[in-house]
């Protein structure tokens, strides 16, 4: 069984490599298993600052954090990401 995260915790886990995900949208777009993760830039880059972004099925885009999900306790680590 997954340990359930805050965000703060799973900010820190995104920090530390791993992708993470919310109970709810599993609950929500259960076909695409959705993840977020920290890009960090490097020298191929253009972006220059760290963003979290979104794996959602095929699509891969930043994300900007709703409070909803700021202030929920459902994220976890994903396995083998």
């Amino acid at each position: 069984m997954e340990q359930l995260l805050n965000f703060s915790q799973a900010l820190e886990a995104m920090k530390q490599g791993l992708a993470v995900s919310r109970k709810a949208w599993g609950e929500q777009w259960t076909a695409t298993n959705p993840y977020v993760c920290i890009q960090e830039p490097d020298e191929h880059s253009k972006m220059t600052k760290s963003y979290i972004y979104m794996i959602a099925g095929a699509e891969v885009f930043p994300l900007t954090m709703t409070q909803t999900s700021v202030l929920a306790e459902d994220w976890f680590v994903v396995d083998g990401v």
